[in-house]
């Protein structure tokens, strides 16, 4: 955890920078991986941010590379991002990919370690103790609409991935990447750097494949809080976006 934290990049002064958290939970599928290691690629070719990402990944064949994606490094990784960036001018965006519960609780194994697993209360209690005044927060699993009650708030954007009662798509062994995932940062974030605008995007497709698949719709949400929305227009203008990057899992085998 150290070792990436040092490996931060500045911020830039005088303008508004985005750094990224990048969490994928659970270890005992390919797809949070694939996920997570694609958002980090993509956001940094797309939205200027490599060498301002912290990626905390549950896997296998990461173990010895990659920080693990746990209570206490989320936790030592957001100390981290508070130092390195400026927390009532920057913007904290935050990528959570795992299996939910129905009682609104993030997975995180890695077998045969003991985890302590990560409620939307505690989530929302992790961030209350930290000074970052902007934030996106991405859940990204079943049930996560149960997470924007304690995450929601002036200066934060929401987005999750479905409604508090319904399940998520895509997240089984034989998936190369979510539903989710797929619509919001393969399709809608190669389109626009606008997270509500992508939200939307991201909606529609969800909701075109649940029909063609005949799945129950898990119907995706959002919560804008006072200011964020002006806060982001100020971090767009900083920088012309990347060209698009196509979601790949052959970029992903071939670093194993």
């Amino acid at each position: 955890m150290q070792d990436a934290l040092a490996k931060l990049k500045p911020r830039t002064p005088g303008q508004v920078n985005l750094y990224t958290l990048i969490f994928a939970g659970d270890g005992g599928e390919d797809v949070f991986r694939n996920e997570a290691e694609y958002a980090e690629r993509m956001l940094g070719q797309r939205f200027a941010v490599a060498g301002r990402t912290l990626l905390l990944e549950n896997h296998p064949a990461t173990v010895d590379r990659r920080p693990l994606a746990t209570w206490s490094n989320l936790e030592a990784a957001l100390d981290g991002l508070a130092k390195v960036m400026d927390p009532q001018q920057d913007v904290l965006l935050l990528y959570f990919t795992s299996h939910g519960s129905e009682d609104h609780t993030l997975m995180v194994d890695l077998d045969p370690l003991p985890l302590d697993q990560i409620g939307a209360e505690d989530l929302g209690d992790i961030l209350k103790q930290r000074p970052f005044k902007w934030k996106v927060v991405v859940v990204n699993a079943c049930y996560s609409g149960g997470f924007i009650p304690p995450l929601r708030g002036d200066g934060t954007l929401v987005i999750t991935a479905a409604r508090s009662d319904r399940s998520s798509f895509g997240c089984d062994s034989d998936s190369e990447i979510t539903y989710f995932g797929r619509a919001l940062l393969a399709d809608a974030l190669n389109r626009t750097a606008d997270f509500v605008q992508a939200f939307g995007y991201a909606r529609d497709d969800v909701a075109r494949w649940e029909r063609r698949d005949q799945l129950t719709p898990s119907e995706p949400q959002i919560d804008v809080g006072k200011g964020i929305a002006d806060r982001l227009a100020a971090w767009r203008r900083t920088f012309k976006p990347g060209v698009p990057l196509p979601f790949d899992t052959q970029q992903i085998v071939v670093a194993r």
